[in-house]
């Protein structure tokens, strides 16, 4: 195996299969960049690739972080509507980007069909859309922005987010950046105000991207036929 991965051993909560499934060992990873969406650039093995874990015998797949707070109450629903039109396939090994997009969007329609929060489905299609981002597939990327821009906003409206994850500046700083990428302006502008005019100060990382964005985003707005924003 590849000195930069290592074997981690997983117990299903659907279906009790113990299983070992590869992740990239912390101490080799070597950033290279990142992207003003918080997608990160690896010298070494990009551990994106093996964030979610999948189920070889029942089809369960979930972000690692995810993984292990299964609701017991939706095990029928785990049977009925995944586990009986799995075809046994093997993800526990080393990965291709392709590879993982296929675990990433089976997470997805595994966390869309028990109706997991709209942060979490947010998250996911954030990673697909960097995915698609590694695979240069421009149109697919934009796609899965917007879903992952509804669904965060939704979550923003209506649900408690855990700012455990993600505290509520950077969502918001999130929101704005999400925005200005699929050329809603405007809207992109309105969240960077929300993430400055917040009623907590935002980190020093965050206001810098925040202001460098939101600069970026008036310009672009004024290009496309806005009005001027006013500056924060």
């Amino acid at each position: 195996m590849n000195i930069e991965l290592y074997k981690k051993s997983i117990k299903c909560p659907v279906c009790q299969n113990e299983f070992k499934t590869t992740k990239v060992k912390a101490s080799r990873t070597r950033v290279l960049k990142s992207d003003t969406d918080f997608m990160i650039y690896y010298k070494s093995e990009n551990p994106l690739l093996y964030d979610v874990i999948v189920c070889q015998k029942c089809g369960y797949a979930a972000l690692e972080s995810k993984y292990n707070y299964f609701p017991k109450a939706k095990k029928n629903i785990m049977q009925d509507f995944i586990t009986s039109k799995w075809n046994k396939r093997d993800y526990t090994g080393e990965r291709t980007v392709d590879e993982a997009l296929l675990c990433y969007k089976l997470a997805l329609y595994c966390g869309q069909t028990l109706k997991f929060k709209k942060f979490e489905l947010g998250g996911l299609c954030m990673r697909i859309a960097w995915i698609h981002r590694l695979k240069e597939q421009r149109d697919e990327e934009i796609r899965f922005i917007k879903l992952a821009r509804d669904l965060y906003e939704d979550a923003y409206s209506n649900e408690n987010i855990p700012y455990d994850k993600m505290d509520e500046n950077t969502l918001t700083y999130l929101m704005g950046e999400l925005n200005k990428r699929l050329g809603d302006y405007r809207e992109s502008i309105n969240w960077f105000s929300k993430t400055i005019g917040g009623t907590t100060k935002p980190s020093p990382r965050i206001e810098k991207l925040t202001r460098e964005q939101w600069m970026q985003a008036k310009e672009l707005y004024k290009e496309s036929g806005g009005e001027n924003a006013e500056v924060i």
